[in-house]
């Protein structure tokens, strides 16, 4: 997410996934390259790309990404195909709201289907913490 009206920097794609001490990382260049197409805008100077962020692209992945969960949460189980659909499009916002660490990005895509998520449930316990529960 990018901050108000900053477009961000273009950045060559070695950049954006460098990891330091993982010099393999570069093997994955190829495939990242066309995932990064997707949510990126991008410039192309002698021959070399530089990508951006582009937060309407993102938008619209993650909202193509919730109708895809809906669905399939249909076919996995009746309880599911006999649920409302929006409740069925809730449930698959919630699922992708489990992996997205930056709340803007589920705020925005709540908004656009316009749809209020339940709060979300606390955190389980430590493991250390809930075995000395059993032991008592």
């Amino acid at each position: 997410m990018k901050k108000r009206d900053d477009p961000g920097k273009f950045r060559p794609l070695d950049e954006i996934i460098f990891v330091d001490g993982y010099p393999a990382y570069q093997q994955l260049l190829s495939i990242a390259e066309v995932s990064m197409q997707v949510v990126c805008d991008i410039k192309e100077i002698d021959s070399t790309k530089y990508f951006r962020l582009d937060d309407s692209k993102v938008l619209a992945w993650l909202y193509h990404k919730a109708c895809q969960l809906k669905e399939t949460l249909s076919t996995l189980d009746s309880n599911y195909a006999a649920r409302e659909d929006k409740q069925r499009l809730t449930d698959a916002v919630s699922v992708l709201g489990e992996y997205l660490k930056d709340e803007p990005w589920l705020k925005l895509l709540c908004d656009r289907l316009r749809i209020d998520l339940p709060e979300a449930p606390k955190k389980a316990p430590d493991t250390e913490n809930s075995t000395n529960c059993i032991r008592k």
